[in-house]
């Protein structure tokens, strides 16, 4: 699963969207692994309790290290973001499936920031790919909205980890970049549609790829 992070400028207009590799299914997966429960009863447990601060709360430690990476990859964006285009942030909004609706939420209390909004599961397939539409360039991992911004022509900058391009599934966009680690390693790609967690443990698909290479790309 993944998150999408917007970010809009003073006139509403999507300047840069991205595409983070996580998302609220790691939550579930990890309450019912710990707890020994069915898919069903760990996603009602994580919408009930969430990082809510009580005595009986036995889930926000399971929950919470998967927020954390989240809201950690969601600043580095934000960082990223103000240093590229040289302006603050007006409003951001998470954008997601509807199960990652509580994953947003707990993305917005832990940033303790005003200005997120969380869209996920409100908009339609149609509604996301007019976001995408108007974006300056779009950062996207190997996932569905790549294909929307393909579909979309939008700017483009896809992030391929564990998968690889060769798969036939790369950016169509007539503006569209590849970023992906130049290391040959012998474990990738892992699966066609890449695995929710790296099966190596250090997940080298991702780490070594070069970032500064997309900051200059985007500075040029």
């Amino acid at each position: 699963g993944s998150t999408r992070l917007s970010f809009f400028d003073s006139n509403d207009k999507i300047n840069m969207s991205v595409t983070l590799p996580v998302a609220g299914e790691q939550m579930t997966e990890n309450i019912m692994t710990k707890l020994k429960l069915d898919a069903g009863a760990a996603e009602a447990l994580k919408i009930k309790y969430g990082l809510k601060e009580t005595a009986e709360n036995k889930i926000k430690s399971l929950i919470l290290p998967t927020v954390l990476e989240i809201l950690s990859e969601a600043k580095s964006s934000i960082a990223y973001y103000e240093d590229t285009f040289k302006q603050k942030l007006d409003d951001i909004y998470l954008i997601g499936g509807i199960d990652d609706k509580p994953l947003c939420e707990n993305i917005i209390y832990v940033s303790n920031c005003e200005n997120i909004y969380n869209l996920a599961g409100e908009l339609s397939f149609l509604e996301s790919a007019a976001l995408m539409k108007d974006a300056s360039m779009v950062f996207v991992n190997d996932s569905a909205p790549l294909h929307i911004a393909s579909a979309m022509n939008s700017p483009v900058i896809a992030v391929f980890c564990s998968t690889i391009p060769d798969f036939g599934f790369g950016p169509l966009s007539s503006m569209s970049f590849v970023f992906q680690t130049s290391k040959d390693l012998e474990c990738r790609p892992c699966g066609l549609h890449g695995k929710k967690e790296c099966p190596k443990s250090h997940f080298k698909c991702a780490y070594t790829i070069d970032t500064d290479g997309m900051i200059k790309l985007l500075a040029n």
